[in-house]
């Protein structure tokens, strides 16, 4: 009986740890390539990421874009707008809502709008190591060049931070998508990225980016698409 009333204070207890860090917080990203002479390449990759905590909230926004020309054609296009909230039930567990709207025309969509909901679960959490695992449903309204799609996900997602030491840090996510009413139909997503910290400011992230769709919006031709980017993070 005694176990149990001490493993229920900690289920309640609030949490503290660098994400729900009370007060505002701030990550801008920046990456561009300019190359002018015998031949002309553009590429902008730009991501801005900011958060506020207060007592066991937690409200963050986040924004993507990334623009890819060579020689004036338009090579790769794609943007993204996300809203989340976050509230702390347990020591261990928080529950989210979140929406979001994302932009790929190389990709099938002009606009993807993502409802997301579910519960989220820290597995283990230190300073130099954090894992979470996050499961839920996603309602997606699609506007393909085709026309427009409503669908239905459920979705699991985890994410794992590793501090080698002050300078040297390593994050690792996956995230599966699986249509409710249309099996064949699925979606995976993940990221492996290494930052390295230059002063108390800035940093140096690289990461690599991989996302695979079984079924394709037309005029997508490949289900794997893969991302390698580069680019100076400044936190505050």
């Amino acid at each position: 009986m005694k176990k149990f009333l001490v493993l229920a204070l900690l289920l309640v207890s609030p949490i503290t740890n660098a994400e729900t860090t009370p007060g505002f917080h701030d990550e801008s990203g920046a990456g561009i390539v300019v190359t002018t002479g015998n031949s002309r390449t553009q590429s902008y990759n730009l991501g801005q990421t900011n958060t506020y905590g207060w007592e066991m909230n937690l409200l963050k926004f986040e924004g993507k874009f990334l623009d890819t020309s060579s020689n004036d054609v338009l090579s790769a296009k794609k943007w993204s707008l996300g809203l989340r909230y976050e509230r702390e039930i347990s020591r261990i567990f928080s529950l989210f809502v979140a929406q979001a709207v994302e932009s790929d025309i190389f990709s099938g969509y002009n606009q993807r709008y993502n409802s997301d909901l579910g519960l989220k679960y820290f597995v283990f959490q230190e300073e130099a190591f954090v894992w979470e695992i996050e499961a839920g449903g996603r309602y997606t309204i699609e506007n393909r060049l085709s026309g427009q799609v409503h669908q239905s996900y459920s979705r699991l997602y985890t994410e794992a931070n590793r501090k080698f030491n002050k300078a040297t840090s390593l994050k690792l996510d996956g995230e599966y998508l699986q249509n409710l009413s249309e099996t064949a139909d699925h979606q995976l997503n993940g990221e492996i990225a290494v930052a390295a910290v230059l002063n108390e400011i800035f940093s140096v992230k690289t990461g690599y980016l991989v996302k695979y769709r079984s079924i394709l919006p037309p005029p997508a031709t490949q289900r794997l698409d893969t991302q390698l980017l580069t680019a100076l993070v400044a936190k505050f």
